[in-house]
């Protein structure tokens, strides 16, 4: 739990840095779900569909958070507008392996990452959520060199996202003691 903590602080760090991006806010949520904070978890989610509306992938993770919390009303309210708006198979590829890392099931995370990784269009957004939740699955089941060549692959093809930056920063001050170089 104590990369978890370091990671929520990290995310919490870039959203001072830049509060309009949804994309920190769900996965920083995503982390305070992995360490028990459903409630702080809720907030990011309503946080990062307030600042992007149309994010299906936020609908979903707080529809199901929603049903785990009880409020099954509100979950199949944010399960339809989501469903409306995915039309995105590799996004639901991610969110898979992102439901599987939240169970804990590391290995079949990494397996089906590893599946539809090569399958997609490197450029493509679709490509870009599977590999960030592969890289996630890779730093929870200690693989961090095979973390970091995802993530420096994405990098590759998606040189602006902010998330695979913070990512890619964060694995070399974690894991591999010394700053990020070049």
């Amino acid at each position: 739990e104590g990369s978890l903590a370091e990671a929520i602080a990290l995310y919490s760090q870039a959203i001072l840095i830049d509060p309009d991006s949804a994309s920190l806010y769900g996965n920083r949520a995503l982390k305070k779900e992995m360490i028990g904070d459903l409630e702080g978890a809720l907030s990011d989610y309503s946080n990062a569909i307030r600042i992007r509306p149309n994010d299906w992938q936020s609908l979903s993770m707080r529809g199901a958070l929603r049903s785990r919390l009880g409020d099954h009303s509100g979950a199949q309210e944010d399960f339809l507008a989501s469903f409306s708006l995915n039309n995105d198979y590799f996004r639901a590829i991610g969110l898979s392996i992102r439901d599987l890392l939240v169970s804990r099931r590391v290995d079949e995370a990494i397996q089906r990452g590893e599946n539809y990784r090569n399958s997609v269009n490197p450029r493509s957004d679709g490509a870009l959520f599977v590999g960030r939740e592969l890289a996630n699955a890779y730093i929870a089941g200690n693989r961090f060199q095979e973390s970091l060549l995802v993530l420096r692959d994405l990098s590759s093809h998606h040189p602006r996202d902010v998330v695979v930056r913070l990512m890619i920063y964060q694995l070399y001050a974690d894991h591999f003691g010394r700053p990020l170089e070049g």
